[in-house]
């Protein structure tokens, strides 16, 4: 192989990303499925609690104007020397206008706190799959580098990388993705790897030579998760 053309290159940089999403692709859909559900819920539920507070206060409402009412209209029948009972009466109607404002009160406090509490808790839910995320990509780059290094050092072929790659997708993901990395790997290591037994000295050296040019590419592109 005397040298790597584009269309080569984009076919090892889409083998790349192949393999790449087969790792993590499923990690960050599940993790973009949680927030959704998360988020969801969290609006449900401060819905739900927006109506119940809604209900709370239209049917104090409807109490205490019943109440005001019927106070007010003892009042206007009481003669001017009732002014014990009128007191008692607007005594016992701003009562129940402290009571009114004071559930109200205690009802937008409850609510606020419990609102400020399930976001704080979404937020750090949130971070922790981030930084899962960032964590998994850290390890994928780790291994990667590690196999390239190794795969530099051994000279291996490409199909031993491709079993490198295939190793790591299972170590990271588990046995359900043997097809699929197998696949990409395959992909990965199908170009030939010899000229036949009549190939000289000099071809290996550049062969090995465009191994090394390919390995550093795909450990750039790796770095790209980060």
């Amino acid at each position: 192989m005397d040298g790597i053309n584009k269309a080569e290159m984009r076919e090892r940089l889409g083998n790349l990303e192949k393999i790449r999403d087969i790792i993590i692709g499923s990690k960050l859909r599940e993790y973009d499925t949680r927030f959704t559900k998360i988020e969801s819920d969290l609006s449900m539920w401060q819905q739900e609690i927006r109506d119940r507070v809604e209900q709370i206060k239209t049917t104090l409402s409807k109490e205490i104007a019943a109440a005001v009412d019927s106070l007010e209209k003892k009042i206007s029948n009481l003669s001017l020397t009732a002014a014990e009972e009128r007191n008692e009466i607007q005594e016992r109607v701003e009562l129940l206008n402290k009571k009114f404002s004071k559930s109200i009160e205690v009802l937008d406090e409850t609510v606020y706190k419990q609102s400020s509490s399930l976001k704080k808790e979404l937020l750090e839910t949130k971070e922790q799959h981030q930084q899962d995320v960032i964590n998994l990509r850290k390890q994928i780059l780790a291994e990667l580098e590690t196999k390239f290094a190794q795969f530099k050092d051994a000279k291996a072929s490409k199909a031993d990388l491709g079993d490198m790659l295939l190793e790591l997708g299972l170590r990271l993901k588990g046995t359900e993705l043997v097809p699929a990395l197998k696949e990409a790997s395959d992909r990965f290591s199908g170009l030939p790897q010899t000229k036949g037994h009549n190939a000289t000295v000099t071809d290996k050296t550049a062969t090995n030579n465009n191994h090394d040019d390919e390995h550093l590419q795909l450990i750039k592109q790796t770095q790209t998760l980060e």
